[in-house]
């Protein structure tokens, strides 16, 4: 299928502001003049870096999910070659020996994680691993894998980047998506809504999105089903599954039963699909508070993925940051030197 329209902002995060730019540029300059590796070799191992990923698509598939949510192959594949040959990745189980994992000098090591559960994971993602052999986890949700439904997220970028119509009329506002700012603006706005929304909610109004804007025309399926998780259990044994909750939902926007409810649904969906309960957690959108933390432990959960960044000091299990993948090869070096965020604030003065 040939796109009518090129890609545009939509579906991209936000420009970054000067400042962000000018810090950006500069720990990637660290990177190429070397002074990473100084600070690994002189300075303590810092902790784990748990990368975060969700797509690796290509073909059709790749069009039709939000450029934020994705990495291209050569991307990935440049990234798992280069942790390869510099770094040490480890399974997600090996941080609860945090104390061998920070003693000495050197690199940190380094977790691979995929939130959602793209078919791309099966596709694309998988055989790479295997050929560096590298673990990795992928916290499902569920509730999507059982449709066969794709990210609401990546939903909403397809109808407005393939859409048939340039009009859209939605929550008692009408958007003229010719124009580029308004097309940003439906996106914008109408994914804050979508992330907060319910189950239901947000049923609706994707629905509303394809009727008004698509008609006819499908989008390819990028979403694993069932029989493709377990064939990813089979034939790679370094992939682990976790938990994402059944309906990628804000956990925060739920009264605390029925949140627990949510991600006991997910657990019990992927026992009964694999035979495996998880003991791991991923947190939708990095929204948690203390209550659903403890309720994890009472679920048989050992380890939650919760924030963004790096741990400042030995990782606690159930509350465990994560970087997401950048696509900036000197970024990504950067990030998963050991260096960051320490160096960076000894510099500039912030991270």
């Amino acid at each position: 299928m040939e796109s009518a329209r090129p890609p545009d902002r939509v579906g991209c995060d936000p420009p970054a502001g000067w400042k962000r730019r000018l810090l950006t540029g500069a720990q990637q300059s660290l990177h190429r003049a070397g002074l990473t590796r100084v600070h690994a070799a002189l300075a303590p191992r810092g902790a784990p870096v748990i990368l975060m990923y969700h797509s690796v698509a290509t073909g059709p598939a790749a069009d039709w999910i939000a450029p934020r949510n994705r990495l291209t192959p050569a991307q990935f594949e440049g990234q798992m070659a280069e942790l390869a040959r510099h770094r040490q990745v480890v399974d997600l189980e090996a941080l609860g020996d945090s104390s061998a994992l920070r003693s000495g000098r050197g690199r940190p090591p380094v977790v691979l994680t995929f939130d959602d559960g793209y078919l791309d994971n099966l596709e694309v993602v998988a055989p790479i691993l295997d050929r560096l052999q590298l673990p990795a986890i992928l916290y499902l949700a569920t509730g999507y894998v059982e449709r066969g439904e794709t990210q609401w997220a990546d939903q909403l970028y397809g109808a407005l980047r393939w859409r048939q119509s340039d009009r859209l009329e939605i929550g008692g506002r009408v958007f003229e998506l010719s124009v580029a700012d308004q097309r940003e603006t439906a996106y914008w706005q109408l994914s804050a809504h979508l992330l907060e929304a319910g189950a239901a909610e947000r049923t609706q109004i994707l629905s509303s999105l394809r009727e008004q804007l698509l008609g006819e025309l499908e989008s390819p399926r990028c979403t694993l089903r069932w029989d493709e998780v377990r064939q990813l259990l089979a034939r790679h044994p370094g992939f682990r599954i976790g938990a994402h909750t059944r309906e990628h939902l804000d956990l925060t926007a739920l009264p605390l039963a029925e949140a627990l409810g949510e991600i006991e649904r997910s657990l019990a969906d992927i026992e009964q699909q694999t035979g495996q309960r998880p003991v791991h957690f991923s947190f939708p959108y990095c929204r948690f508070n203390e209550e659903l933390r403890g309720g994890l432990r009472e679920l048989g959960i050992r380890s939650a993925m919760t924030g963004d960044g790096v741990a400042a000091g030995a990782p606690d299990p159930m509350d465990l940051p994560r970087l997401e993948a950048p696509p900036s090869a000197a970024l990504f070096g950067y990030w998963t030197s050991g260096a960051h965020p320490r160096l960076s604030r000894l510099l500039f003065g912030r991270a």
